[in-house]
């Protein structure tokens, strides 16, 4: 084994570096973007529980808000989304809007447009931001070319099951990215701001500022300063939701 190891080492082509990671990024572009369409191929045409199922509860709650109705009371909220959408049936553990208040004030910016309007809408709107955090992350990085990796993490399916079910993933993406380049940029202000995401998904976001405010653990001031910020961002969308509800029927 020993003699022939050396012969086929030099007969193997050498690769440069650059075209070795090119070739990994073509391999993984294409791995992403198959597994993407396969998945969009299955979701059409769009069926009980499947393309925007979750948007559907989202978009119910932005029409309950406009007329400013309850939207944690179950028949109004399963009235509203079989107008919106009619399913045969009816799952209360997933038709239930269990979000916070704020949540239904936010939706409430599409609940002026047609259903799958609104839902075009918010997607382009989560892609566009995601795009953007994601090209301003590997340039903070110093990566030279930021376009197909961002195309692959849009594609990958993570983000893909976000995507077609209509949920919060690509803004809540975006406000990360996002305190994190502001955080790096010496900014506690404006990264705390964008703990305003956090009020999307208290649940799964809860960490996140307690993480970025530990980064400056041993300054004080920056500490100070991203805690007030976001502590005034957290509790002005508390309230803002909180007033809203009392005044609800």
């Amino acid at each position: 084994m020993s003699f022939y190891t050396p012969w086929v080492a030099r007969s193997l082509p050498i690769i440069p570096a650059a075209m070795s990671r090119r070739l990994v990024l073509s391999c993984l572009l294409v791995v992403c973007a198959g597994f993407a369409t396969f998945a969009l191929v299955h979701m059409f045409p769009p069926a009980p529980y499947g393309l925007a199922d979750d948007w559907r509860v989202f978009y119910a709650a932005a029409q309950v808000t406009a007329r400013g109705g309850n939207l944690y009371s179950p028949a109004t909220m399963h009235v509203a989304e079989q107008m919106a959408q009619h399913y045969s049936a009816v799952q209360p553990s997933l038709d239930d809007f269990a979000d916070l208040p704020i949540v239904g004030l936010f939706l409430r910016a599409f609940g002026g447009l047609p259903y799958w309007w609104s839902y075009a809408v918010f997607t382009a709107l989560g892609l566009l931001v995601a795009a953007a955090s994601l090209r301003l992350w590997i340039s903070e990085l110093g990566w030279p070319r930021s376009g197909l990796w961002v195309l692959g993490a849009l594609c990958s399916w993570p983000l893909l099951v976000g995507v077609l079910s209509g949920q919060f993933d690509l803004l809540l993406l975006g406000a990360t990215i996002g305190a994190l380049v502001l955080m790096r940029r010496d900014r506690p202000w404006l990264a705390g701001l964008c703990m305003a995401a956090v009020l999307l998904k208290p649940h799964i976001l809860w960490p996140l500022p307690i993480l970025l405010g530990g980064a400056w653990i041993n300054d004080a001031r920056r500490v100070q300063r991203f805690v007030l910020s976001a502590g005034g961002v957290l509790a002005a969308g508390m309230a803002a939701g909180v007033v809203w509800v009392a005044h609800a029927d």
